[in-house]
């Protein structure tokens, strides 16, 4: 689990299209196996979204794991062949409201001149 600003870092790189589809074709391949899930714990912004619940951009507390835990145990943010799409346009909406949205359209075009 990352906080918002974190993907900002992988978006300076590629294009955030790029880092959803490339999380989108991880679920489809691991969708069809029987013995593994994939839980998009991103979408706990209460979490994600308060830089109190973060050490640096990257780890949060010990506290959050039991939250995470409890989430994962319930399967609140597990996903399937009905939510994802929306699960993955839902983090794009997201950065690009946390961040101008003119900026992630800038790292777009630059990233498709590469």
């Amino acid at each position: 689990m990352y906080t918002i600003p974190e993907p900002m870092t992988r978006f300076l790189q590629f294009s955030y299209n790029s880092v959803i589809e490339f999380e989108k074709h991880i679920y489809e391949k691991i969708s069809t196996l029987d013995n593994v899930e994939f839980h998009n714990l991103r979408a706990m912004t209460n979490i994600t979204t308060d830089l109190d619940n973060y050490a640096d951009s990257v780890h949060y507390h010990p506290g959050i794991n039991k939250l995470m835990l409890e989430n994962i145990s319930k399967k609140t943010y597990l996903l399937n062949e009905k939510n994802y799409l929306e699960s993955f346009e839902k983090l794009k909406t997201e950065v690009a409201n946390y961040f101008n949205t003119e900026f992630l359209n800038v790292i777009d075009r630059y990233n498709s001149q590469k």
